[in-house]
């Protein structure tokens, strides 16, 4: 068998004694050993990992719409087209409905005819109650006349007793009228106020008719732009989930932009809001665009293992379109320190 070398067995021993500081840098030859083996060594450094990563993203519209009616109908006008500019309340769109008109006359014959209703019932409930004063008023003065014959009677041969009995008897048919009276009054009453409610519940069902007149005006939601639009004068239009009627027309807002970036799992914990991220567009090669950090997913997609973050973009003059694909510059910084060798300190074999 062939012997290793000699300098090989001391070859640990050499590694151990540079390890200790007592070969000179660079690979020097250690002092006071005349012909001694140089070993080369590195300063190794601490610091905080800042590293910038590149990685896809994509430009969305900070607010998207599809406007839907609220009620279905027909489109009677419709003002703006794709590529038109719009501002917050601008009309764009007037729709007509003719049943929604029939069913606003309906509402608002229930409401004359709860109203008639009413006024019948209230005639009804005043003629009772001068009924029930009446009746009162005679009670009142049988029992006067009752109380002083009562009274005079005590004296022997003034008033005959049948006469007491009768005038008693009177009195008490008089409270059996007034008590009666009295609950013709309240069943009146009951149903003045059963008709008040049901009037006023007419009233609200008429005005919310008036209310959704108001919908066939549609307005733009913010200031945009139209991207899309889908329907024509004359085509009938319903509510979102109320059959396969699309949108009438969309309306982005450009001005400013969300950068939609999957930020990877490793670098998760570097994400600071607020933090100024610049990215490229393929569109304009060269060019350097910034957005702002301002909302964190906190949650990583269990496919991509990635945590979606969203940077504000300001687009002045609308350069930047929503759809398009960015390659972002991430800037990527750990919490503690790291300890750096420079590649060359670094060896890479096959096996």
């Amino acid at each position: 068998m062939r012997r290793c070398p000699h300098w090989l067995r001391l070859l640990p021993l050499i590694l151990l004694l540079a390890g200790c500081g007592l070969f000179e840098h660079g690979g020097e030859k250690a002092t006071g050993q005349k012909g001694a083996l140089s070993v080369p060594a590195t300063r190794i450094i601490s610091q905080v990992l800042a590293r910038e990563d590149v990685f896809p993203a994509e430009l969305l519209a900070y607010q998207d719409v599809a406007v839907y009616p609220k009620v279905p109908g027909f489109i009677k006008w419709i003002g703006v087209d794709r590529g038109s500019v719009v501002k917050k309340g601008q009309l764009m769109v007037l729709m007509e409905a003719p049943k929604l008109h029939e069913q606003k006359k309906e509402a608002e014959a229930k409401v004359k005819a709860a109203e008639r209703q009413l006024l019948e019932e209230q005639s009804k409930l005043s003629a009772a109650r001068d009924d029930l004063a009446q009746a009162k008023a005679h009670l009142d003065a049988d029992d006067s006349t009752y109380q002083r014959i009562k009274t005079a009677a005590k004296i022997p041969g003034v008033i005959a007793e049948n006469e007491v009995v009768v005038l008693g008897k009177t009195v008490d048919g008089d409270r059996a009228a007034v008590a009666a009276k009295e609950s013709i009054v309240k069943a009146v009453q009951a149903d003045c106020l059963a008709l008040e409610e049901r009037k006023r519940a007419a009233e609200r069902a008429a005005n919310s008719f008036s209310d959704i007149a108001d919908y066939l005006k549609i307005t733009a939601p913010f200031d945009g732009y139209v991207t899309e639009r889908n329907m024509h004068t004359g085509s009938f239009v319903g509510p979102l989930g109320k059959g396969a009627y699309p949108s009438i027309i969309r309306v982005q807002q450009l001005s400013l932009l969300r950068l939609v970036a999957p930020v990877p799992e490793v670098d998760a914990g570097g994400v600071e809001p607020g933090a100024k991220v610049n990215f490229t567009v393929s569109t304009y090669p060269g060019e350097m665009f910034s957005g702002d950090v301002a909302r964190i997913g906190n949650y990583l997609d269990e496919k991509t293992r990635t945590m979606p973050v969203e940077l504000n973009v300001w687009n002045p003059g609308w350069r930047l379109k929503p759809g398009m694909f960015a390659e972002v510059h991430w800037p990527t910084r750990r919490e503690h320190p790291s300890l750096f060798v420079p590649s060359t300190a670094v060896a890479i074999t096959t096996y």
